[in-house]
């Protein structure tokens, strides 16, 4: 009988052995799953690589942020400010250009050879861009004035986070955006009397996480006021299919369809 024990105690512990010694290996030792990495897609990878980085420091703060110059023979471009979403916080590399809404831009300003030129600050961890607005504001005084730019023409791109961001600015200057486009960010503190007066393209996935349902009053609201507004819902799209997807040719033209009237602020 103690024979009989060892010997299955003995078969197994080798059939335990063949199976670990058949196993395929993990990489990252002591089968570890290997962390999860983004695969980062090569156009956007490609646009990033075209963007310059700089910077503007305004009262001891130091604002950093890419910029790209797109030059036809008009005589003055016109800017676009483009506010990232959470992820691109505190970044140290262009990675926050690398999204679809400027991928879609730079496809749109090439194809239609517009004298242009778009800027994509960082903001930093634990800030907010309406923390930041007198330097956002700074930023574009100092490129419209290297870089002559047309001011009835400045207009506002932000996603996510940089959307809610947006609505602050739109809340806080009435004189500087020609028009936005805000996408995946519902408006919930504004000042209805100032942002009405900027003509607005919005968007909601219609999975994303504040329902669009939730804020059809909202906009109706803004129309009793007199805004020009768009607001369109992405079917099916949940909040990260609804920032990809937003930006396209008509919302381009959109922006591009308005100049700014001038105003004192």
């Amino acid at each position: 009988m103690k024979k009989l024990v060892i010997l299955s105690l003995t078969f197994a512990f080798a059939l335990c052995s063949f199976a670990q010694g058949n196993r395929p290996q993990r990489k990252g030792g002591f089968g570890r799953r290997p962390p999860m990495q983004r695969q980062q897609d090569p156009a956007l990878i490609k646009l990033s690589e075209t963007f310059v980085a700089d910077s503007l420091t305004t009262d001891d703060f130091e604002l950093f942020y890419c910029s790209k110059e797109y030059k036809t023979d008009e005589k003055q471009p016109c800017l676009f400010l483009y506010l990232h979403g959470g992820g691109g916080r505190n970044e140290t590399s262009n990675r926050h250009v690398q999204h679809a809404a400027l991928l879609a831009l730079d496809t749109y300003l090439n194809e239609h050879h517009l004298n242009s030129v778009v800027i994509a600050p960082i903001c930093p961890k634990g800030k907010s861009w309406e923390r930041i607005s007198t330097q956002l504001y700074a930023l574009i005084h100092s490129v419209c004035e290297k870089m002559n730019i047309d001011r009835s023409r400045i207009y506002l791109m932000g996603t996510s986070f940089g959307a809610q961001g947006g609505w602050g600015l739109l809340s806080e200057r009435t004189d500087i955006f020609a028009a936005a486009q805000l996408a995946s960010a519902a408006p919930k503190h504004y000042d209805i009397e100032k942002v009405v007066k900027t003509p607005i393209y919005f968007t909601l996935g219609e999975n994303d996480m504040d329902k669009p349902s939730m804020y059809e009053s909202v906009i109706e609201k803004f129309r009793e006021k007199g805004a020009e507004i768009t607001f369109k819902i992405l079917p099916n799209m949940n909040h990260r299919e609804a920032c990809n997807a937003a930006y396209t040719p008509e919302s381009i033209e959109f922006l591009l369809s308005h100049k700014k009237q001038e105003t004192t602020e």
